[in-house]
């Protein structure tokens, strides 16, 4: 598994199956110029991309082969590639057709040749295309074509008279004015043909068009549920995305029709000028006119229209995919609880609500039903004492309760129920389940957990999830996540793509435990499959947990290119070489241990080791095999250590416990996880049942345009309530200081309905993007200092969480930390030095 022996299987494959020389070339060219990349990167990775290498593996152990370029840069290559030979396919085809006509001007060849769309190349070649039966081709059959030339001739004094000498009864034409019509109908057909007509227009459209909502065919007045639109209309080219789908939406369902608006005049005055600007009389100028007016009414816009509309809608798609995906990944990079032992609770508004405990491995070792909402009084202090039993019977760290429908009152009366247990209270941990409930009664479900019932089921799943968030969401659609926006109105093909895209990078830059890691995560492993996952487990099962990473190729069901792919990607701790614990991959291990030589110690001792590697010359353990580049990221990969990129967990300590949405206030503050977050701002958890909005102009004090620059799922912020809406259950937030002003309410509220389950997204994580040291890892969870609250009722301080018994303690560093700066901080500016000198 050396780097040269996959350098040569895609060199192999790719040429195999690439397109011919000159249109491989075309593309190259074209990508890199598009992407301002360098043409040589371009190309070595689009070989390896066709030799069907992943992304990930390309990104981490290949990067010196694709010119250092990073996992976007790789799936900008991917996706763009496809369109570009998809164009030059269609180039090729559209050449071939017109060269088989032999009549086409150089200057249009060329200009075939140099079409950088597909909707430029279309018009280009829409004069020489075969002929459909059309009122144009029908009056050339009549045979008015010499009378429409007539009509553009500058000497034409009047019309009339050479349209009389056109009148046959036989051929149809039963007086001048039919002849006239017939002779009009050919002018505006080649008018329509005019690729840089067809260009203005489009252009025009796309700088000046508006696109106008208006009440649907027959009615009056626009729906109640879209009044906001009322009126509405914006310049079709800086629409943003969410409205755009929103119209889109409405349009479908025949609640209001949408209209693009545009100033016909300058392109009736184009078409004047490109055709008949000289001097006419006045009647045949009126009949040309008439003519230019068909010509755009009837056959260019139409087709313009559409083209713009299409367009459009792929902005729009591109940018919900691309929201979509951001905040798929800070769901599934969200921190992890680790091996705790969890209670699960699956909440219920009023009834029976569901719980189970599982244990450091998430295997379930209780469940319980009980009904805290009863009316009768010794059901309900049997459910808090089932509650107290559960947390005390299994040493439980922490309760993970689900935030569908009845979360606050479980939360309100979990609150209650575990005050009393004092220093052994567990934390209680507000978890995402969007998504559960298909799992749970899902084949995934059904396969794991088939003798609990649906329920029960759900409670483990969630607890499940704040033990390892990414290793229970790999088992659901991530469509059904659902932190998104509008994801059932853009492309699907495009979105799952993406979306699985997002998986596979998050499961592959975190890494997976091969004795632990189910089959849904092993699926997302580079060079693996469902397939192949479901090997692994099965051999598992069959012979015991691997001890190292080379068991691998005892499997029949892995070829040479999926093992070394997913070699580096899969860990096996406490086997028999540490390296296996780590993101090196085992290519590299004879780097590993000339560097260990060297420096007279084991390669387990190098691992994360910032004293023996920091002082390094790259330079004295290259080869040809391995190059500085390799060995800079080998050097990288053993100063990680094998820790968990993801960050520390925190919980949200101070929540807003009011008892209903009606008890809420305007100017009460709280702290809140961020949900999602869309073009037009972010949704918050705040504890009372309904997330609240905090709309793109709330979020600070200076202008945002984008709002994932300021937050992400899973974030802990501190809002103040603008205001409440009883009757929509509508809560406006805000980020910025008391006195600060702001939309309050105004905003896009119409797209609120894009949040719950299924399509409406909850995505909430415990934890931000970077809240947490990685040396706090395995000592429990940060305590940091709680920011002050006005006007809202303070939550009880939750317990701290001890550490699980078998964690061993943290060595401490060898060289001296400077003042002022954390082992992670030190560590991160020894890698960054190296990534630097060989980047």
């Amino acid at each position: 598994m050396q780097d040269k022996s996959v350098a040569g299987d895609a060199g192999a494959a790719s040429s195999a199956g690439d397109p011919e020389p000159k249109t491989a070339d075309a593309v190259v060219a074209r990508l890199a110029a598009d992407l301002k990349l360098d043409p040589s990167a371009v190309e070595r990775a689009l070989d390896r991309l066709d030799a069907g290498l992943a992304i990930p593996y390309l990104a981490r152990y290949c990067s010196g082969q694709v010119g250092g370029l990073d996992e976007p840069a790789l799936r900008a290559i991917r996706d763009a590639a496809a369109q570009v030979r998809e164009l030059e396919a269609r180039r090729a085809f559209v050449l071939h057709a017109v060269e088989e006509r032999g009549d086409v001007p150089e200057k249009t060849r060329r200009r075939l040749q140099r079409a950088r769309t597909r909707s430029e190349l279309e018009d280009l070649y829409l004069p020489f295309r075969p002929r459909r039966r059309t009122r144009g081709s029908m009056a050339e059959e009549q045979g008015l074509d010499p009378l429409a030339d007539a009509l553009l001739d500058p000497k034409t004094e009047s019309p009339e008279t050479p349209a009389a000498a056109y009148v046959d009864a036989e051929r149809g034409v039963a007086d001048a004015e039919a002849a006239l019509r017939g002779a009009r109908d050919i002018l505006a057909e080649r008018f329509a043909e005019d690729p840089e007509i067809r260009s203005l227009f489009q252009r025009l459209v796309n700088k000046e068009g508006k696109l106008q909502a208006l009440p649907p065919p027959g009615e009056t007045e626009i729906p109640k549920r879209y009044s906001k639109f009322k009126g509405y209309e914006e310049r079709i080219g800086r629409i943003p995305s969410h409205r755009f789908l929103a119209l889109r939406r409405a349009e479908k369902e025949g609640a209001l029709a949408n209209r693009i608006a545009y100033d016909e005049s300058k392109v009736l005055a184009e078409i004047e000028r490109r055709f008949f600007a000289e001097e006419r009389p006045e009647e045949v100028r009126a009949q040309l006119r008439a003519a230019a007016g068909d010509a755009l009414r009837r056959i260019i816009a139409p087709a313009v229209l559409t083209e713009v509309r299409r367009q459009a809608k792929v902005r729009a798609d591109r940018d919900a995919i691309r929201v979509f995906t951001r905040n798929l990944h800070d769901l599934l990079m969200s921190p992890p609880a680790g091996p705790r032992r969890v209670l699960g609770i699956d909440p219920a508004r009023r009834g029976a609500v569901h719980l189970a405990c599982v244990d450091e491995r998430g295997t379930p070792v209780a469940h319980e039903r009980i009904k805290p909402f009863s009316k009768d009084e010794p059901t309900a202090a049997a459910a808090v004492e089932k509650v107290r039993a559960l947390c005390r019977k299994h040493n439980i760290d922490v309760v993970a309760l689900g935030n569908g429908p009845g979360s606050h009152e479980c939360e309100v009366f979990l609150a209650d129920a575990l005050e009393e247990m004092g220093e052994e209270s567990p934390p209680v941990a507000v978890v995402d389940e969007a998504g559960v409930g298909a799992y749970a009664s899902g084949p995934a479900g059904r396969g794991e957990l088939g003798r609990f019932p649906v329920p029960v089921r759900g409670a483990i799943s969630l607890a499940r999830r704040l033990m390892d968030p990414l290793a229970e969401l790999v088992k659901v659609d991530p469509k059904q996540i659902g932190v998104g926006q509008y994801q059932n109105d853009v492309e699907q093909m495009q979105l799952r793509r993406e979306l699985r895209s997002v998986v596979e990078s998050s499961v592959n830059s975190v890494g997976v435990d091969l004795n632990r890691a189910t089959r849904h995560q092993l699926a997302y492993v580079c060079g693996l499959n469902p397939q192949r996952g479901q090997a692994i487990v099965e051999r598992r099962e069959k012979k015991g947990l691997f001890r190292t990473r080379a068991e691998l190729a005892e499997l029949g069901a892995l070829p040479p290119d999926a093992l070394r792919q997913a070699a580096g990607f899969v860990r096996v701790y406490g086997g028999e070489n540490p390296l296996d614990a780590t993101g090196v991959h085992p290519d590299h291990y004879p780097v590993v241990e000339r560097i260990a030589a060297a420096r007279g110690v084991t390669p387990g001792e190098l691992v994360g080791n910032a004293d023996q590697l920091a002082d390094i010359a790259v330079e004295d353990f290259a080869d040809e095999q391995h190059p500085p580049t390799t060995v800079a990221s080998v050097l990288a990969e053993l100063l990680e250590g094998g820790l968990d990129p993801r960050p520390a967990l925190e919980i949200v300590r101070r929540r807003l416990l009011v008892r209903s949405l009606e008890e809420l206030k305007p100017g009460m503050r709280a702290d809140g996880r961020v949900t999602n977050v869309t073009a037009f701002g972010a949704f918050v958890d705040i504890g009372v049942g309904q997330d609240g909005l905090i709309h793109v102009s709330e979020l600070s004090d200076r202008f945002v345009k984008d709002p994932s620059r300021v937050v992400h799922v899973g974030q802990v912020v501190s809002v103040r309530v603008l205001s409440v809406d009883l009757q929509t259950r509508r809560v406006a937030l805000s980020m910025k200081p008391a006195g600060g002003g702001g939309r309050g309410e105004r905003g896009e509220r119409g797209e609120r309905g894009e949040r719950g389950r299924g399509e409406r997204g909850r995505g909430r994580a415990d934890g931000p993007r970077g809240g947490g040291k990685r040396g706090d890892r395995k000592r429990g969870w940060p305590q940091g200092p709680r920011p002050d609250h006005e006007a809202a009722e303070e939550a009880k301080p939750a317990p701290a969480v001890p550490a699980p018994a078998e964690a061993a303690p943290e060595p401490e560093p060898a060289e001296t930390i400077p003042e002022g700066m954390t082992e992670e901080e030190f560590v991160k500016q020894k890698l960054d030095e190296l990534r630097k000198r060989f980047s």
